[in-house]
């Protein structure tokens, strides 16, 4: 890829220290501020290339209008519903997120909740605090035996999964994405929700906050759950229907929940928070030190090998467009661009294996399994070409696959 030229970046948030140092290291100039109002980040954006954020700052699509030389977002952390990505990509600015930084603590602080709600731990130590001596009103459960299910299967439900193993607990799982076979092979049994609900005696969700799974868990999906069920939302607030969840505590149908992420944060209604069966967590998912130094260290990294033309890591804002005439309606269109150069592919899934069909206009005789390590090379059609190509990358390659060449659309 071609390099991209950052020269001032503004963190408006508390990142760790690394990651001022390593971008001042390769020449970024760096400033920081934060608990910037509204008025202040819109006044102050314009005279930077590059911003750098957590989960507070709201870079809403005004905030990307305002800041007309911005290239680059990056998110600190996983989730990037705080930035307006749409109204980024329209204006050409690359929004970047550090997925794997934070893995590890939420995948903990899920495991510390599921623990604290099968012995009553936080409901105890405020008994105890209040000089009371009440054993059997904190009568638990153990968790050898039990079903958890995992509503996501992707880095933080995996690492969830196998540390709950540890405790004889039985995984279940969903997730749209991640093949049955790979979910199957770190010891989640994968099927339908409809399946999923009634078997759990505990349910953890871990997927992105979007329109298909806001409000997953509801008034009619818990009401399908086990009477009693526990839930833990270490992910992101509107997952699961606060009201809905309200009232299923209410009911005893919900045996108790642990919370880290609400709708509002902080939550201005306190209902849920204050309910003697609920475990409640300022978002404290991604706040250890070891996670800050790495989403801090990641976010520079990947801006430092972007600006030196080397990669581009973490980069979310790509669109989808509907499949283009005569093609199959699985097709899927993912469309780069970067400083001006533009990349274009077009692929889709064919008996279970997704495959490429075009790439920049050329289509491929036969679609090619995008399975392994790839090598693309485009040229003109010549019987000494392939020969004379392969012979001089076969030393560096363990299996070298041939490729029907590359032909125009439309010949």
């Amino acid at each position: 890829m071609p390099p991209v030229s950052i020269q001032r970046v503004l963190i408006s948030e508390s990142v760790d220290p690394r990651c001022r140092s390593i971008l001042q290291e390769n020449g970024i100039e760096v400033t920081e501020r934060q608990n910037m109002s509204k008025d202040e980040l819109l006044a102050e954006i314009k005279n930077y290339d590059g911003l750098i954020v957590r989960s507070a700052t709201k870079v809403t699509a005004e905030v990307v209008r305002a800041a007309g030389a911005l290239k680059i977002i990056g998110r600190a952390g996983t989730g990037v519903d705080n930035v307006d990505v749409d109204a980024a990509t329209k204006n050409g600015v690359i929004v970047m997120n550090t997925p794997g930084g934070n893995t590890i603590s939420a995948a903990e602080l899920t495991c510390a909740l599921v623990l604290s709600l099968s012995r009553n731990v936080a409901q105890a130590d405020m008994s105890m605090k209040a000089g009371k001596w009440d054993r059997k009103k904190f009568m638990g459960s153990e968790l050898f035996g039990k079903v958890l299910g995992i509503v996501g299967l992707g880095r933080i439900g995996k690492e969830v999964a196998t540390r709950m193993q540890s405790f004889g607990m039985r995984t279940i799982g969903y997730d749209p994405i991640t093949p049955p076979d790979v979910s199957a092979a770190w010891g989640v049994e994968q099927m339908s929700l409809e399946q999923l609900w009634p078997q759990c005696d505990y349910i953890t969700v871990h997927t992105p906050l979007m329109p298909s799974t806001t409000g997953l868990l509801n008034d009619e999906t818990l009401a399908k759950c086990k009477k009693g069920v526990k839930v833990v939302n270490c992910a992101r607030g509107g997952i699961i229907d606060e009201e809905a969840l309200l009232r299923a505590l209410e009911s005893g149908q919900c045996g108790g929940a642990g919370l880290d992420v609400y709708v509002e944060e902080p939550p201005m209604q306190r209902a849920l928070v204050n309910h003697p069966n609920v475990i409640s967590c300022p978002h404290l998912g991604a706040s250890t030190k070891e996670a800050q130094a790495r989403c801090g260290q990641e976010i520079a990294l990947q801006i430092v090998d972007m600006v030196k033309g080397k990669a581009l890591v973490g980069a979310v804002s790509r669109n989808h467009e509907e499949a283009m005439e005569g093609l199959d309606s699985a097709a899927c269109v993912v469309e780069v661009s970067l400083c001006g150069c533009g990349y274009k592919a077009l692929g889709s899934v064919q008996a279970g294996v997704p495959v490429l069909l075009q790439l920049d206009g050329c289509v491929f005789r036969q679609p090619v399994s995008l399975a392994g390590h790839l090598l693309f090379f485009k040229a003109e059609s010549s019987p000494q070409l392939l020969p004379s190509v392969t012979g001089e990358i076969s030393g560096d390659c363990k299996r070298l696959t041939s490729l029907s060449p590359w032909r125009p659309s439309g010949l």
